[in-house]
């Protein structure tokens, strides 16, 4: 006689298996899986699409907007770009080389693509035909669920992306830029390369002179410039150079629409245990300086904390200040502030001029 086989114990998740069962082949919850292999007109159910099918065009409405979905990916000092893991949501029909608005879709969480968003309105211009809430699309764990919310219904499918040729035209430029392979510079060319930066910065554009006869810590941009900020960097060089490569940022550069401006903190990485690291800090810098040199007056850079001419600030011990041949007239010109008005100024706690910073040093080296 067979034994008895032992029962399994009842849980809540056992009960309630069949009703998720059900629930997902009436499209409720995660939805059932299609392949995109073309046009895909969506109705009432949820469905999901896996990370390999993307990029995605999505069509609003039957015909009324377009947009594309692909990953967003960061590029490393070799040029190589790498997934991040976000997807960015873009207006194909945006104007070529000027900086356009995106969305950007984070894991785990969902956006709602529709004309009540103000946000989405003014990037996207949705026409008439799109409802205030259109399309949810969700960051699931391997795949993007989509969700039509519109009578005018949704329509997704594949598209050819052409933006990792983008990203590698905006790479070899930046190479061109900071004059060859994205790494560390020799000592003496980096010292040469910091005397040269502080020259620029004797004569800094759109700041006002103090009462020393010197650039001040006001930097006033006119209003023709779209400004272009960046905040803790923290020696992370991908992040700039992703910055720099991506929509048209380089290329409102270098047709003088925009100004870069970096909020300080540029250097020591805060990964942990790698405070005391600074290869990746110098890099960051020599990045930073040759930026400077070729828009000198679009480039901008206002000192943070990390970024001090006193060694009296440290964290975990380690001294948060510029030390180096030539940093501290760098840092004595460099303008200390918090945004007032994003577009047009930048206004200062104190700036000091250069020469005082090289006066306190020497006081220093007496001590």
């Amino acid at each position: 006689m067979n034994p008895i086989a032992k029962r399994r114990p009842v849980t809540v998740s056992r009960l309630l298996a069949p009703l998720k069962q059900f629930l997902t082949r009436l499209g409720v919850g995660t939805g059932h899986e299609i392949r995109l292999r073309s046009n895909y007109r969506l109705g009432d159910a949820k469905v999901r699409v896996s990370f390999d099918r993307v990029p995605i065009e999505i069509t609003l409405g039957q015909d009324d907007k377009k947009l594309h979905l692909y990953p967003e990916t960061r590029i490393d000092e070799r040029g190589k770009p790498n997934r991040t893991g976000n997807f960015v949501i873009v207006d194909p029909a945006a104007q070529p080389g000027r900086i356009n608005g995106f969305l950007r879709l984070t894991p785990k969480s969902w956006i709602s693509l529709g004309a009540g968003d103000r946000v989405q309105q003014a990037v996207f211009n949705y026409p008439d035909a799109v409802d205030e809430e259109h399309l949810v699309i969700i960051h699931g764990p391997e795949s993007l669920v989509f969700r039509n919310l519109s009578d005018a219904g949704a329509t997704i499918g594949r598209f050819a992306s052409d933006a990792r040729g983008t990203r590698e035209g905006s790479y070899r430029r930046l190479r061109e830029i900071f004059g060859g392979p994205i790494e560390q510079l020799p000592a003496d060319e980096a010292l040469a390369l910091i005397e040269k930066v502080n020259e620029v910065m004797r004569q800094e554009a759109y700041r006002p002179h103090s009462d020393w006869g010197l650039p001040g810590g006001l930097v006033m941009l006119p209003g023709s410039l779209t400004p272009i900020l960046v905040a803790d960097l923290h020696a992370q060089v991908d992040n700039l150079l992703t910055v720099l490569s991506q929509n048209a940022f380089l290329d409102a550069l270098e047709d003088g629409s925009a100004a870069l401006i970096i909020l300080g903190d540029a250097v020591h990485c805060e990964e942990d245990g790698k405070l005391r690291e600074m290869d990746s800090s110098m890099l960051m810098m020599d990045l930073i300086f040759r930026l400077k040199l070729r828009f000198p007056q679009q480039v901008f850079y206002i000192r943070g904390n990390h970024d001090s001419f006193t060694e009296d600030i440290a964290k975990d011990g380690v001294p948060q200040a510029c030390c180096g041949p030539g940093n501290w007239s760098l840092a004595g010109a460099m303008p200390i502030a918090r945004p007032w008005r994003i577009s047009i100024a930048f206004c200062p706690l104190w700036s000091p001029p250069p020469i005082l910073s090289r006066v306190m040093q020497r006081r220093r080296k007496r001590m």
